[in-house]
């Protein structure tokens, strides 16, 4: 059966039904590999579910051992999901009723959920008493509940600090017409502001600068530029006067 998923504001999810052939989930156990199921996906994330078995003795008395855990691939793990909780639950459905059991972790640790059998029975218990049809289904679901990472606006509220000129220290002026800045915000984006403005040139001081060869336009939006990364509407790859 293919994984089902829904995705809502907060939470993601998938269901998955898990077979596996014990007989050969045995021998793949006593080489030490593991069964695991194909990938599945839950929003950007994706996993694993794996499969293993062993017999332990303890206290004299023979177990049989299975267990299924969840495991995240971290290099599809998206930064949104960071810090978020997973629930895995895993249902094995089986020859007498329905078994269950759950597991909470960090998103980028691995979810276990395990099944200790006595043998007292006889041998090969969960063959017996478990599978169906040599068989073990289980019935798997991922929940991820995570806090998503808003959209970026800083380009937004930068462009805002410039038109409200809150803040500002200091101010070019070009043919009369005067332009408010900050000077931190211009020596972060340009290097050539950085020498001027936080270096040992007499610029560093002043809170008034004088600037010639450059038109007024040319600077309101080389000044949008450095503020929002965008030019203003009207100007194309290079800047240049537009008349208005």
């Amino acid at each position: 059966m293919a994984p089902s998923e829904t995705t809502v504001v907060g939470s993601t999810s998938a269901v998955v039904e898990f077979k596996v052939d014990y007989k050969q989930a045995k021998q793949l156990a006593a080489v030490g590999n593991l069964v695991e199921s194909e990938a599945i996906s839950t929003g950007r994330q994706t996993w694993r579910i794996y499969f293993t078995c062993t017999t332990q003795i303890r206290n004299g008395k023979a177990l049989e051992m299975f267990a299924v855990f969840l495991r995240p691939n971290p290099m599809s793990m998206p930064s949104c999901f960071r810090g978020a909780k997973t629930m895995f639950h895993a249902l094995l459905d089986a020859k007498t009723g329905m078994i269950n059991a759950a597991w909470s972790k960090p998103l980028s640790r691995m979810c276990c959920a395990s099944w200790k059998l006595d043998r007292a029975g006889g041998t090969d218990v969960v063959s017996k008493q478990w599978a169906k049809d040599g068989q073990l289904k289980f019935l798997c679901s991922i929940v991820v509940n995570y806090i998503p990472a808003p959209p970026s606006d800083i380009c937004e509220h930068l462009g805002t600090l410039l038109d409200t000129t809150d803040g500002t220290d200091v101010s070019f002026t070009i043919d009369g017409e005067v332009f408010q800045a900050h000077r931190a915000m211009l020596a972060a984006r340009s290097p050539v502001f950085r020498a001027e403005l936080l270096g040992s040139m007499s610029e560093a001081k002043m809170t008034s600068i004088n600037l010639l060869d450059i038109a007024p336009a040319t600077f309101k939006a080389m000044l949008r530029y450095m503020y929002t990364d965008a030019l203003p509407r009207g100007w194309g790859l290079f800047s240049r006067e537009t008349g208005d």
